[in-house]
């Protein structure tokens, strides 16, 4: 349902009539949704995260008894953009036999907050399968990639206020940032380039801390730039 959902967004008239009335597109992907369902017949059923799937739906698939996991790349119910989730996300977490995080400290707060059984899959990928990549010239200066929030731009402002150079990837930053010759906006990247990219800055900033300014101020005197749990 994903890839139908993001066809169907990629043509103009239809990302205007999701913004207006969204559910003229998202009602038909609900209906694909149930008619598979009811074809295969499966046993477990996997959902990665569900933003396009509404709780009416879902609710009807756990209504045949099938078992419900759900994998989120992002935090369950803390969004911090439009694409983080939205109401059906949050509403549809008591529905899933299994729920599925990258972070142990979500973990603790899923479980301080709902009874599902939640369990931690971190990011990784498995290096047999890793691509050979050609030599790069590497850049020496701090990269971000992904899409802007408050503490994202808050970070980058801070690192440029202290004359540090950092490249950005992704959709709206200059609706978020400072104009400052030590940030550079870039549009999102993905795929070979994603990669690509990655490989070639020596500093690569990683966040996930709400304690910006005590780890910046200790990792800018190792060289390098790691925000994390």
């Amino acid at each position: 349902t994903g890839e139908r959902f993001h066809r169907i967004r990629s043509k103009f008239i239809n990302r205007v009539l999701f913004r207006l009335v969204p559910n003229f597109v998202i009602q038909p992907i609900q209906q694909f949704l149930l008619n598979e369902f009811k074809s295969f017949k499966p046993e477990v059923i996997i959902i990665f995260k569900g933003f396009e799937l509404k709780y009416d739906t879902l609710s009807q698939i756990k209504s045949t008894g099938v078992k419900m996991v759900n994998f989120n790349g992002d935090h369950p119910f803390n969004y911090v953009s439009r694409g983080s989730g939205n109401k059906d996300v949050l509403k549809s977490i008591p529905l899933f036999d299994l729920y599925i995080t990258y972070s142990s400290k979500i973990k603790r707060e899923f479980e301080n907050k709902y009874t599902n059984k939640c369990e931690v899959l971190p990011y990784g990928y498995d290096q047999r399968v890793t691509p050979q990549l050609a030599p790069l010239t590497e850049i020496n200066k701090c990269c971000f990639i992904g899409n802007p929030d408050t503490k994202r731009a808050s970070l980058v402002n801070y690192l440029a206020s202290n004359h540090i150079h950092v490249d950005v990837f992704g959709n709206n930053w200059h609706k978020h940032i400072s104009s400052s010759k030590y940030i550079t906006v870039n549009s999102s990247i993905e795929g070979m380039g994603y990669w690509n990219m990655l490989r070639s800055y020596l500093h690569k900033i990683y966040l996930y801390c709400i304690f910006l300014y005590f780890y910046i101020l200790f990792f800018i005197k190792l060289n390098f730039i790691c925000i994390y749990y």
